[in-house]
């Protein structure tokens, strides 16, 4: 999975990565901008670990860019609640131990089947942050 904010990237994965990414259109929304409540959730890449990081936490933002040289910050992606409200769903973030990549999740039928069949495999690391289902 590849998650993007952004129509240009996604337009550029669709296009000219089709044999690579099927699109499946938008899986939650969130705020393009700041207000009142909301906290930015950073996206960090590791060009040599070839993997994408989602993170509401500023101390695991900096952590990353610390441990590791070649990620780096790419800016924040959106905007979203740090706890549950307002009709928010939880984004829960698991840890592929087999290709040393992330997953992330709004279902919990997903959620109880991977933690029932999968957690070799993936590591559950909690809720990362809240969106919505719905704009």
């Amino acid at each position: 999975h590849f998650y993007t904010s952004n129509p240009v990237e996604r337009d550029l994965l669709v296009n000219q990565y089709a044999a690579l990414f099927v699109y499946e259109g938008p899986v939650f929304y969130a705020y393009s901008s700041e207000s009142s409540g909301l906290f930015p959730v950073y996206r960090l890449v590791d060009v040599a670990r070839k993997m994408h990081l989602f993170t509401a936490n500023p101390s695991e933002r900096d952590a990353v860019l610390g441990a590791f040289p070649s990620a780096y910050l790419e800016g924040t992606a959106w905007w979203s609640q740090a706890q549950s409200g307002n009709g928010s769903t939880p984004v829960y973030r698991y840890f592929n131990r087999a290709v040393n990549t992330f997953f992330y999740t709004t279902s919990e039928a997903e959620r109880a089947y991977i933690n029932a069949n999968m957690s070799q495999q993936y590591l559950e690391q909690g809720v990362g942050f809240y969106v919505w289902l719905n704009p």
